[in-house]
């Protein structure tokens, strides 16, 4: 059982990659499951806050925005969510996903680049968090022209795109983590995530 992640911005591509890439290994025969993983309860987390109040737990200490101590519990309760979810989420995958190949449409790294976005005062730290997270057998990350994303995606403004753009550069620096642009052709950018999946 292999774990594969695209991250990135809304609009680079990750859902075409994704299914590019399941196309190539069903072809070879090795079984697939695509995850959505914050679209679909696909964490375990996810699935515990859609049984209890800890999703409006969750929703208040997310709006401690105001002062210090609300920043600080607010970060470290997120971050606390994200390293618990995903060793959590990749437990539950070996037990009851081991025969499969598993392809994360997004990560836990995807919502570690939005904590940052929301506090870019403690990106370093931040950043050096990501390290803890389990990390896939395989990730990459996904990137783009600002001006060719915000058109894709409406609602979404350009100066927010380049600095997540910018913090998803420097997420992959800090992990070593491959960064394809998605002004390439799709397919080239799927050859190179083949080639580097060695299948």
């Amino acid at each position: 059982m292999y774990t594969i992640s695209l991250s990135g911005v809304d609009g680079v591509g990750k859902s075409s990659q994704i299914q590019l890439i399941k196309k190539y290994l069903h072809n070879k025969s090795i079984k697939t499951e695509i995850v959505h993983l914050f679209s679909h309860k696909s964490t375990v987390l996810l699935k515990l806050q859609s049984y209890s109040h800890l999703s409006t737990t969750i929703r208040k200490i997310r709006q401690l925005k105001t002062h210090k101590i609300g920043q600080y519990i607010n970060i470290s309760s997120r971050l606390l969510n994200v390293l618990l979810d995903s060793y959590l989420t990749n437990i539950y995958i070996k037990i009851y996903k081991k025969n499969k190949v598993l392809l994360f449409d997004r990560y836990f790294y995807d919502v570690l680049v939005m904590i940052i976005y929301d506090f870019p005062v403690y990106e370093n730290m931040l950043l050096s968090f990501s390290k803890l997270i389990k990390k896939p057998d395989f990730a990459f990350i996904l990137t783009g022209q600002p001006e060719q994303l915000i058109e894709r995606k409406n609602g979404l403004s350009l100066t927010k795109v380049k600095r997540i753009n910018y913090i998803y550069k420097n997420l992959a620096k800090t992990l070593g983590l491959e960064v394809y642009n998605s002004s390439q052709p799709t397919n080239l950018i799927n050859k190179k995530i083949i080639t580097s999946l060695n299948y």
